[in-house]
């Protein structure tokens, strides 16, 4: 049975969410993909309907990958996939420290930093 639940990021400015959302909604449209569910915006608010493990596992995804975005981090959509799946295997609290650490500077000063867990291990 499908429930429907409200997720709401009014904390966030509106750079935020729209870098959350991702250009045209395409980062949303990622995750009802990947969880099954179904999310209507309405500005900083999310209606989402699934079941309630999807609902509860989107709320998770969407609040870590809101935390990144406020550390002025741009994500994409590889970065939404991987996000669902570290919820899957229970790993999500591990994504903000994956963007805390820089591995190095490149030549114009921009921080070169791991894309996945994997790589971080294998770094430090």
């Amino acid at each position: 049975m499908s429930e429907t639940s409200l997720i709401q990021l009014s904390s966030r400015d509106a750079r935020v969410t729209q870098a959350l959302y991702g250009p045209n909604d395409q980062h949303l449209k990622r995750l009802e993909e990947e969880l099954s569910i179904q999310l209507v915006t309405r500005g900083e608010d999310i209606l989402v309907t699934g079941q309630r493990n999807q609902i509860e596992q989107a709320g998770r995804v969407l609040e870590t990958l809101a935390t990144i975005v406020e550390q002025h981090v741009q994500i994409s959509e590889r970065d939404v996939l991987y996000a669902v799946q570290l919820e899957k295997e229970g790993k999500l609290h591990e994504l903000n420290d994956l963007y805390d650490e820089k591995i190095a500077t490149t030549i114009k000063g921009k921080n070169i930093q791991a894309k996945t867990l994997g790589q971080r291990h294998y770094v430090l």
